[in-house]
């Protein structure tokens, strides 16, 4: 039987190059979906794994977390979900949203990519590290790198995946697209309005932490610092340092 391993946490956390270096592992079918609905694959099919993403935590997941899911819909899926510094997560999008003359702010609650969608992944999430849950393998962006990608093997070697080495420095891997087979030469560069092909350029980036400079207003910056969900989770400011 296929087992099913969803990538999931939250935008602009690295669920897409987790997606796909899992995908490098042998005998897994990485599928380029984004959808809280696994893909349908015929039941013959030769894997013993596949993995897909969803960029946000799933709604039961996020309304009942990782306690729920032995009676949820996930309860048969090995889920991987992933937090990253909020201040890189944030500066992500609020340069994304400057680039693509966005609408949506950072601020507005109502919003997916806003502080309360990200500090309810930080809860469901940091629940997930204390409790140990079946099948619920939780992990920070930032620690996938660390002691030679330690964690993340930790991880890889539970569920039971087969990797060498080779799956950490490979960068020639094609990105599907709406049934079409993009290489990374397709595009070098940060182009928003070419998303499929920003996709193929992304995952086949050197595998190693991307946290770059901080792009955010002060007032929000300050919004990061005083929520308790981020600190529950050890992250802060990366500019201010001891």
């Amino acid at each position: 039987m296929v087992k099913k391993i969803l990538v999931t946490g939250f935008a602009h956390s690295g669920t897409t190059v987790l997606r796909a270096k899992i995908g490098e592992c042998k005998n897994t079918a990485d599928c380029a979906n984004e959808s809280p609905i696994p893909p349908t694959f015929h039941p013959e099919m030769p894997f013993d794994f596949y993995v897909w993403k969803n960029p946000f935590l799933p709604t039961e997941i996020r309304n009942f977390g990782f306690s729920n899911k032995p009676n949820s819909f996930y309860a048969d899926c090995i889920v991987i979900p992933i937090i990253r510094n909020p201040w890189n997560v944030f500066s992500s999008i609020y340069r994304k949203s400057k680039l693509t003359n966005n609408e949506f702010s950072i601020y507005d609650s109502r919003h997916a990519f806003s502080l309360p969608w990200y500090e309810n992944a930080c809860n469901v999430i940091a629940d997930a590290f204390e409790n140990n849950y079946p099948d619920v393998y939780p992990i920070k962006y930032e620690e996938m790198f660390d002691n030679n990608f330690e964690k993340l093997r930790i991880i890889l070697d539970k569920i039971g995946m087969q990797y060498d080495d080779d799956i950490f420095i490979k960068r020639t891997k094609d990105y599907i697209f709406n049934n079409t087979h993009l290489r990374p030469e397709h595009n070098n560069s940060l182009d928003y309005d070419r998303f499929d092909e920003l996709r193929a350029w992304q995952i086949n980036q050197p595998f190693k932490n991307m946290n770059a400079d901080i792009d955010l207003p002060d007032d929000f910056s300050q919004m990061l610092a005083n929520s308790p969900s981020v600190q529950k989770l050890g992250y802060s400011d990366p500019r201010i340092t001891d």
